[in-house]
Parts: C-alpha cells; sequence; structure tokens
C-alpha cells in the first residue's frame, strides 16, 4: 500500500469512531457500530448491505477479530469503525479458528471504489493478523491509544 493511502487509514479512523464495549453480539455491534458512524437516514441501508455481506460468508479473520465491510451506494468516501470488547467476546460470528471475537473493524466504502476499498481491507488485515497487535489493542484504555496503534 503507498505511503498516502496510510495517511488516508489514518484520515478514516479518527478515534471518534473507535467505540469500547463490554459485551455483546454480532447484531448489537453492527447496529452500534452503523448508529455511531452514519446519518440516521443510511443505517438501514448500511446494515442491511453488511448483514447481506455477512450471510454469503463470516467476516472473521481468526485471531480475535472480524472485518465487517460493504459498499453503499449513498457513500462520497469511506467510513471505518472499530469495537472493541478487551473482557468478554463478542458473540454471534463464526470463528474458523474457534478462538472467542474481541475486535470489529467495519469497512463501509462508496460504490465505484474497489481498488482503495480492497487496499484499506488489505492494510486492516494485515495489521490485525499480527498478534501483537491485537493484544496491544485489548490492552488499550481508550480510544486515543486503540487509534494510534491503527495509525502506526
Amino acid at each position: 500500500m503507498a505511503t498516502r493511502d496510510i495517511s488516508k487509514l489514518a484520515q478514516y479512523l479518527p478515534p471518534e469512531q473507535i467505540f469500547f464495549f463490554d459485551h455483546g453480539d454480532r447484531m448489537e455491534v453492527i447496529e452500534k457500530l452503523c448508529k455511531g458512524l452514519l446519518p440516521e437516514k443510511l443505517i438501514p441501508a448500511a446494515r442491511s448491505k453488511i448483514l447481506e455481506r455477512e450471510g454469503e460468508a463470516s467476516t472473521a479473520i481468526g485471531k480475535k477479530v472480524a472485518l465487517p465491510h460493504a459498499s453503499i451506494d449513498a457513500l462520497d468516501d469511506f467510513i471505518l469503525g472499530v469495537a472493541v470488547s478487551p473482557h468478554a467476546p463478542i458473540t454471534g460470528w463464526e470463528t474458523f479458528d474457534m478462538e472467542p471475537l474481541h475486535i470489529v473493524v467495519m469497512i463501509l466504502a462508496p460504490s465505484g471504489r474497489r481498488e482503495s476499498y480492497l487496499e484499506i481491507l488489505s492494510e486492516i488485515s494485515k495489521k490485525l493478523g499480527q498478534r501483537r497487535v491485537v493484544d496491544e489493542i485489548l490492552k488499550a484504555r481508550t480510544r486515543e491509544e486503540v487509534a494510534k496503534i491503527f495509525h502506526s
């Protein structure tokens, strides 16, 4: 990924788009992320697209992480959000490695930006594929700490 794209990733994931959960299931987390990231009028379409994508195959990538993602026609730019549940697993996601899920990164992309979409998805997957990074996120106490980990 080019350097400019990494700085874009930082732009798309400010601390305000990072949420901590004490517990929750897949539907609760998707709903709360949608409500925390989107204007009210876009929530039904985003929720529907995310759940449609989840119906095709689980977006759990292993190592305690899921990456629900979808393209939304009404978006002009990318929207990313993170849910972190450090103490209790997020239930309702099928995980191939059988590890409990604790981190969800939702990626909402504008239609027609597939190349950038795949680059962002790849960059996040690579970062969260590192056990050290996942452990750092789960130990973080604030949104700012989590954002710093993603931006490094």
